[in-house]
């Protein structure tokens, strides 16, 4: 029979995880995706951030909420090692901490590159790097070498089955392969859920009744397993804590919902911020709170507006 290799399993997961894209207004005055991006990449907990005040955007000192840079902006995102992307009379540039220029507002469009040499290219042949902190010219955009599985899935029929490391070949039986990793695999049989390592180790024996994570495959996998009442948190093949909370899962922070709002958990399994959040990103550096206002979720569960 025909054997197909999955390097990435979708499979549909309903009721477990919640979307928070409905928290999101139909527009901003600025790029969302950009200050997600930018937010989870910046210094945590960063002395610096960006902050709409009297009709533009400046950069203030996150406790004493004063400017330190003098210039106002049409759009600025988060520091990114020392280099912030603005946007003045239409058009984008980067300045330095001290507010100036390095690269002036001259670009009518950007695009983010996240890999290796991560920056922002600006036309089709200037690109600038947060790394080296500078415009490059026809810059050669370096791929780190892909490291090679330990694990795949593949589908033979209706069922899935996976293939470890020295091509020792686990025969197609299971009902689905939520996600994968090199390392593990979530799967389930006959209606239970368990998680299977690259030897073919059965970690946790398959008595788990749901799955909320991430689906296909992830460098590095962060999930819940539910087992009547209680999620059990994992990071990988390692268990984390056991909590009520309904996960709303993310590629970073745990996520979950509360009250119809949301939060997410610390490495303990509690709320880590004192209220609970319309949406929150990824990482958990920023969120939309019940007035639709963007802020910075800060260290001590401080927050600053952003907009």
């Amino acid at each position: 029979m025909k054997i197909i290799l999955l390097f990435l399993i979708l499979i549909s997961v309903t009721g477990n995880c919640y979307s928070q894209n409905n928290a999101l207004k139909a527009s901003y005055p600025f790029d969302l995706e950009t200050l997600k991006t930018l937010s989870d990449n910046r210094v945590q907990y960063d002395s610096v951030a960006p902050m709409y005040l009297a009709g533009g955007f400046t950069y203030v000192n996150t406790k004493s909420k004063l400017p330190v840079v003098k210039k106002k902006f049409e759009e600025a995102y988060p520091f990114v090692r020392d280099f912030g992307l603005v946007k003045v009379d239409g058009k984008y540039g980067i300045i330095n901490r001290h507010g100036d220029f390095v690269v002036k507002p001259t670009f009518p469009q950007f695009q983010l590159v996240w890999n290796v040499n991560y920056g922002v290219w600006l036309d089709i042949d200037r690109y600038f790097s947060f790394i080296q902190g500078k415009l490059i010219y026809e810059p050669e955009i370096l791929c780190s070498e892909p490291a090679g599985p330990q694990l795949y899935c593949y589908k033979q029929g209706k069922k899935f089955g996976l293939i470890f490391k020295h091509d020792t070949i686990k025969k197609p039986i299971f009902d689905s392969i939520y996600a994968n990793t090199d390392r593990i695999a979530i799967v389930s049989l006959s209606g239970k859920i368990g998680i299977i390592d690259h030897t073919g180790k059965v970690l946790n024996k398959l008595n788990y009744n749901s799955y909320a994570g991430p689906t296909g495959y992830k460098g590095i996998l962060k999930f819940a397993l539910k087992q009547k009442d209680t999620w059990h948190y994992f990071n990988q093949n390692k268990k984390l804590f056991e909590s009520k909370f309904q996960p709303a899962f993310s590629d970073g922070v745990f996520l979950v919902r509360v009250d119809k709002r949301y939060n997410y958990l610390d490495e303990e399994g509690n709320l880590a911020l004192s209220k609970n959040y319309k949406w929150i990103s990824n990482y958990g550096d920023i969120a939309i709170n019940e007035n639709d206002k963007i802020v910075f979720l800060l260290k001590g569960k401080k927050v600053l507006t952003y907009y």
